[in-house]
């Protein structure tokens, strides 16, 4: 029997990923038949638990536990790392907060399909809200800033 260190998720192309266990230094894809490893990023290889989610582009997220220290009253998971598997390429970030900031440019076509289900509002240049998918309430980053709406 399988055992993994974070769910997995099915991505819109019905590909499986997940952490494994036996391998939990690999982002682990079903092919099928048997299981294809990509080396996690630097950032988040080896954490005890981790957090997959699939963006609408088939960006894989992995993301750690953690509070933002910057954003006292804002949760977010920790470091965050994204896998493209068109690209084969990581983009790491400190936390989940900034890799949402940052993809603000995907505003258009960016929304999550699997597991963590929060709601992104992009706004004028630099401006996201967020509510996470367990709370009421909604954070607004101005750009420089969270705020609770």
């Amino acid at each position: 029997m399988q055992k993994f260190r974070a769910h997995p998720v099915q991505d819109d192309t019905r590909e499986i990923w997940a952490v494994r266990e036996e391998s939990p230094d690999k982002l682990s894809r079903w092919n099928g038949e048997g299981w294809d490893d990509i080396a996690l990023s630097g950032s988040v290889s080896g954490v005890e638990f981790l957090r997959l989610n699939v963006d609408s582009r088939g960006c894989v997220w992995v993301i750690c536990p953690g509070n933002d220290s910057r954003n006292k009253d804002v949760y977010s998971y920790g470091q965050t790392a994204l896998y493209d598997p068109a690209s084969k390429e990581w983009s790491e970030f400190p936390t989940y907060i900034d890799a949402v900031v940052e993809q603000r440019s995907q505003a258009d076509e960016l929304r999550f399909t699997t597991c963590i289900r929060d709601t992104l509002v992009f706004g004028p240049p630099g401006q996201v809200a967020l509510q996470m998918q367990w709370r009421d309430d909604f954070w607004f980053y101005t750009g420089h800033v969270w705020q609770l709406i």
